[in-house]
């Protein structure tokens, strides 16, 4: 992390399972994680839906979505 720190890059860990291990990587400086502490997988679709859904992501004209 010290190393991308130095080179301004963003740092995300994989595989983050506790608030332990949260706690330790917030200290040690890392911006972003995932893991099942965060969330335990999740179908395709329900990542589709969830996103499009969080008011983040913007749909271009003429693209057809799935209904599901």
């Amino acid at each position: 992390m010290a190393m991308a720190s130095n080179l301004n890059l963003q740092v995300t860990t994989e595989g983050v399972a506790s608030e332990e291990q949260l706690e330790l990587l917030r200290a040690e400086g890392c911006q972003e994680i995932q893991g099942f502490f965060v969330s335990p997988p999740i179908s395709p679709d329900s990542f589709v839906s969830r996103f499009l859904t969080s008011g983040r992501a913007q749909v271009p004209p003429g693209v057809l979505l799935s209904s599901g």
